[in-house]
C-alpha cells in the first residue's frame, strides 16, 4: 500500500504540539515541520472508473414470450438451462470439477479423517488450482491447516470459503473458532452473531459465542513488546486494554507502561496505527491520526510476530523492515527469561526471553530468542540438552538439526541458574568447555510457579488447579508437569500424540516408561498456557472417549511458590513417587559447527 504525506497542521511551540488547522501543502508535508506524529497514511484507492461495475439489464419477467428475431427459436427447456447455469455458476456443485479433482477431494477428505493433514493440504492444494471457489475444498484445506498449527493460512482460507459462501452460518461459525484460537475475541462474536443470525439453532455458533464473551471478559490480559522504531517512546511494551472506555470502533486498544501511546485498529485504512495519548478522544472520535503503522490488512496479534512496520520520520512515511511486534504473551504468567553469560562469543551473552507460538518451538517445546533476534536458546530432544544457535538455523532444527554455538549439559534444567553452568562453547575446530559459562540469571524475578485451572470434566477431581513442577523426578517426556492439589492428579505432555494429557499421579512411573495413560486429553498441539485457554478436551467415560467441546482450561496464573521451592523438595506432591536421578554426562554436545 502507497503512503503519502500528511495533511497540513498548525504548530504550536514545542516539538510534539501539532494540532490539525488549515492546509498548507495539499497532502504535503507541514512547512518546516520535523515530526508529524498525526500523520495519515491512507489507502491507495483505484483512478475513477478502474474496476466500475457494468448495469446488469433486468431479466424478463416470468412467463415473457420472445419476440422478433428470437422468436420461434428451440432451445432447452427452462428448468434444464438452470441446471447448466448452476453448475456452471455454482462453486459448491461438484459437477464443475473434473473426476480427478473429485477424486483429489475425496482422498484429501479421508487424509484429513485420519490425521494425515499435510497429504490433505497437498490435495486440496491440486483441487483449488483450477477451481480456486471449491467451497468443500476450501473448508478442508482450512481444517488441516488447523490442525497443522498454521492457523493465519487457514484464516485465509475460511475467509476464501465465506466470500464464496455467505449464507452458510456453518462456514461463519468455523472462522469463529478458529478467530477464537488465534485470540481475536471481538472478531469471534461477530462471527458467531452472523452465524446466529443465518441459523439461530447453530450449536457451534450459540457455544463458541458464550466462550468467546467469557475469554473477552475474563481471559488473560495480554502484553505487546515493541521495537525496532526511531522513537524510542514505540521500543516498549503495550498491555492490553478491553474495558468500554478504551475501545475504539470496537476493538481493543494496547497502552504503553507509562500511559504516553497507544496502539488502534483503524477501519478506514485497514490497520493497527500507533500514536500518543492525548489523541485518544480524537481518534475515538473518527480520526486517524497517527505517527506508526502496521501493514495493511494484517491483525497485530498475529502468531507471525508482524513486522514491516511504517514510521513518519517528518518529511514522508519511512518503513522499517525489522520494526513491530517482537512478543506476545499474557500478563499472567508473565514470560520468563533467561541470561547468559561467560562466553568467548560476546554475542551470545545477552537476554533471550521465551517464545511459546507455534512457529518458533522446537521439539514442541518453547524457545528463548534474544532481542536482536539474532540467537535462540532450544531444546535438542536427541541429546537431552538446551542449545543456542543462530535464528536462520531454526528451520533445520526444526526439521532435526542440531547446529549450535553453545551447549548446556545433558539433562539440566534451564531455569535452575545456579546449577546452569558448565557449558560447552564451539570454538575454531573443536568443543571448549566453559566452567564458568552458562544461565547467568532467570526471571523475572521471583520466578513463580505456574498455574492452570481446569473445568468442565465430569470427573470432579480433575476441575482443580494443577501447579507446575519441574523438578527430575517428576518430568515426563524432559518436560515440567502440572500437579494438582490433591496430590492425587497430574497433567504431562504425550510426545507420541503431540498433546497434553491428565492422569493419576500413580502411574507416573507408567507414563515415564512410555505409557499414555490418561483421563483427560487435550487438542493436539495445544499450549496449556496459551493466552487463548485451550478447550474441547476428550474425556475418558467408562468404555470410550467423550468429546466435551466446553471443558478446558479456565484460567491460567502463578502461584505463590517460586521454581527454586520447587527444586528444594519444598512441594514436593505427597502422592508422586521418587525416581532415579539418573546420571548427568558433562560430555561435549554431539554437534557440527555452524556454518
Amino acid at each position: 500500500q502507497a503512503f503519502s504525506a500528511p495533511r497540513g497542521w498548525v504548530w504550536e511551540s514545542g516539538g510534539l504540539g501539532a494540532r490539525p488547522g488549515r492546509p498548507r501543502q495539499a497532502m504535503g508535508a507541514p512547512e518546516g515541520a520535523d515530526d508529524a506524529p498525526t500523520a495519515r497514511l491512507p489507502v491507495k484507492r483505484p483512478p475513477p472508473g478502474v474496476g466500475a461495475k457494468r448495469k446488469a439489464k433486468a431479466p424478463p419477467a416470468d412467463g415473457a414470450q420472445l419476440t422478433g428475431e428470437n422468436a420461434g427459436k428451440t432451445g432447452k427447456p427452462p428448468e434444464a438451462k438452470r441446471a447448466i447455469s448452476l453448475k456452471t455458476r455454482d462453486p459448491r456443485h461438484l459437477g464443475i470439477l473434473s473426476s480427478e479433482s473429485r477424486a483429489l477431494l475425496r482422498r484429501g477428505s479421508q487424509h484429513r479423517k485420519s490425521g494425515k493433514n499435510q497429504l490433505a493440504v497437498k490435495d486440496f492444494d491440486a483441487v483449488l488450482g483450477p477451481s480456486p471457489k471449491c467451497l468443500p475444498a476450501l473448508l478442508g484445506r482450512a481444517a488441516a491447516r488447523r490442525a497443522l498449527g498454521e492457523l493465519e493460512g487457514a484464516l485465509a482460507d475460511y475467509d476464501a470459503a465465506v466470500s464464496v459462501e455467505r449464507k452458510d452460518a456453518n462456514v461463519w461459525a468455523a472462522r469463529g473458532g478458529l478467530n477464537l484460537d488465534l485470540g481475536r475475541y471481538r472478531s469471534a462474536m461477530v462471527d458467531f452473531e452472523e452465524a446466529l443470525s443465518l441459523d439461530s439453532h447453530c450449536q457451534a455458533a450459540t457455544r463458541g459465542k458464550r466462550l468467546a464473551m467469557r475469554l473477552w471478559q475474563t481471559g488473560p490480559v495480554r502484553i505487546l513488546t515493541l521495537s525496532g522504531f526511531k522513537r524510542h517512546c514505540m521500543n516498549t511494551q503495550f498491555f492490553e486494554r478491553r474495558r468500554k472506555e478504551y475501545l475504539i470502533n470496537g476493538v481493543e486498544t494496547f497502552w504503553s507502561q507509562d500511559g504516553s501511546t497507544f496502539l488502534y485498529w483503524c477501519p478506514k485504512e485497514r490497520r493497527w496505527k500507533g500514536t500518543r495519548a492525548m489523541d485518544f478522544k480524537k481518534v475515538k472520535g473518527g480520526s486517524t491520526t497517527c505517527f506508526v503503522g502496521a501493514p495493511y490488512k494484517k491483525h497485530l496479534l498475529s502468531d507471525t510476530l508482524l513486522k514491516g512496520w511504517h514510521e513518519w520520520d517528518g518529511k514522508e512515511w519511512a518503513l522499517h523492515g525489522k520494526a513491530g511486534i517482537y512478543g506476545i504473551g499474557p500478563v499472567t504468567p508473565p514470560l520468563r527469561s533467561v541470561t547468559l553469560g561467560g562466553f568467548s562469543r560476546t554475542s551470545l551473552n545477552k537476554v533471550y526471553t521465551e517464545r511459546r507460538l507455534k512457529q518458533f518451538q522446537v521439539n514442541s517445546r518453547e524457545t528463548f530468542w534474544s532481542p536482536c533476534e539474532r540467537y535462540f536458546i532450544f531444546w535438542c530432544a536427541k541429546e537431552a540438552r538446551w542449545k543456542a544457535s543462530g535464528t536462520t538455523y531454526l528451520p533445520k532444527i526444526q526439521a532435526g538439526a542440531s547446529t549450535c554455538y553453545c551447549a548446556a549439559p545433558t539433562g539440566l534444567d534451564l531455569l535452575s541458574a545456579p546449577a546452569m553452568k558448565g557449558w560447552h562453547e564451539w570454538s575454531e575446530r573443536d568443543w571448549v568447555a566453559r566452567p564458568g559459562a552458562g544461565v547467568v540469571k532467570a526471571g523475572p524475578a521471583p520466578l513463580f510457579l505456574r498455574v492452570v485451572m481446569l473445568r468442565g470434566f465430569e470427573r470432579s477431581t480433575l476441575n482443580c488447579a494443577f501447579e507446575e513442577r519441574r523438578s527430575a523426578d517428576l518430568a515426563v517426556n524432559d518436560r515440567e508437569v502440572f500437579v494438582a492439589a490433591d496430590g492425587e492428579h497430574f497433567l504431562y505432555w504425550c510426545r507420541k500424540e503431540r498433546r497434553w494429557k491428565g492422569s493419576a499421579l500413580r502411574y507416573l512411573q507408567h507414563v515415564k516408561a512410555g505409557e499414555s495413560r490418561s483421563f483427560i486429553g487435550a487438542p493436539v498441539g495445544a499450549d496449556i498456557l496459551s493466552p487463548t485457554m485451550p478447550v474441547g478436551w476428550h474425556e475418558w467415560c467408562k468404555s470410550g472417549w467423550v468429546y466435551r467441546p466446553s471443558a478446558g482450561v479456565a484460567s491460567i496464573s502463578c502461584s505463590t511458590d517460586d521454581v527454586t521451592s520447587e527444586q528444594r523438595g519444598d512441594v514436593t506432591p505427597k502422592a508422586a513417587g521418587r525416581a532415579k536421578d539418573a546420571s548427568r554426562l558433562q560430555s561435549p554436545p554431539r554437534m557440527v559447527k555452524p556454518r
